[in-house]
């Protein structure tokens, strides 16, 4: 089996960069392929971000088609409630294990896994984020150690049957 992955990550709301970075996905997209953003997609500093509360980054990657993305620190940065905006408007599955709450609650916006099949090969597939906590705080948010979370995800899919695990992260 032929799996073709293509990935996106930091772009910052450089939004002009993606109608070259569409094409690409255009030219090279087959039905083996996974179209995945790594995080860092949206970045508040930009005017249409802030003004969309990132609805403007999602909208984007829905229209590409990706497959999934996993949030970046600029993404926790937004703040839980702007952070929940571009999980809700995201048409593809958002996966981040190891992001919380300050209280220890798991963010329920967020999935820490999915399954993907590719040509009859079932694909689970684990997000995660780097644990930039000091800023992350400031925010509302927690992130726990990232093989503790994916090694914790892991556990639960041991009895299913998955032919590859790919961790999506920042």
């Amino acid at each position: 089996m032929k799996l073709r992955v293509l990935h996106i990550n930091d772009i910052h709301s450089r939004f002009e960069e993606l109608a070259r970075i569409a094409s690409a996905i255009g030219r090279l997209r087959d039905k083996n392929t996974l179209v995945l953003d790594a995080g860092d997609n949206a970045d508040f500093a930009r005017l249409e971000t802030e003004g969309t509360n990132g609805r403007i980054s999602s909208a984007l990657l829905n229209k590409i088609g990706f497959s999934a993305r996993v949030f970046g620190n600029n993404e926790g940065f937004a703040g839980i409630e702007n952070s929940r905006i571009i999980s809700e408007t995201s048409q593809c599955p958002v996966i981040t294990c190891n992001m919380y709450d300050l209280e220890g609650k798991k963010l329920d916006f967020l999935d820490d896994a999915i399954t993907l099949m590719i040509s009859d090969v079932k694909i689970l597939m684990i997000g995660v984020t780097a644990p930039v906590n000091v800023f992350y705080h400031l925010f509302g948010i927690h992130v726990k150690d990232p093989e503790e979370e994916v090694n914790m995800v892991l556990a639960q899919y041991e009895k299913a049957s998955h032919d590859l695990t790919i961790v999506l992260s920042h």
